[in-house]
């Protein structure tokens, strides 16, 4: 999802050099459907509203691990199966050291 400023997790001070396992929170993922955006883009191939906030599920072809995202918004969306996204985040990301 680009450059993420880290911040150690649990009681590792700083954020580990190397192989890290990293956590963001759901409202710290960001979609756009600007051209010019920044992030890894990817295409919605899921969308569903539950009330109080709505799922979406986002294949990005640049990531590992079958580059599937699945993001939680706030309230109903517009943004539609078949939209191309940019997936990026914001904050600071909790990391862990990669074990072996």
């Amino acid at each position: 999802l680009g450059a993420l400023a880290l911040r150690a997790a649990g009681d590792v001070i700083p954020p580990p050099p190397g192989p890290a396992v990293v956590l963001l929170r759901p409202e710290q993922i960001i979609l756009s459907t600007d051209e010019g955006a920044a992030g890894v883009r990817g295409r919605i191939v899921r969308s569903e509203f539950y009330g109080h906030d709505s799922i979406i599920d986002v294949v990005c072809d640049q990531l590992r691990l079958g580059g599937h995202i699945r993001v939680r918004v706030q309230g109903a969306t517009r943004l539609k199966e078949g939209a191309e996204v940019a997936v990026s985040a914001s904050g600071d990301a909790l990391a862990w050291p990669k074990s072996a």
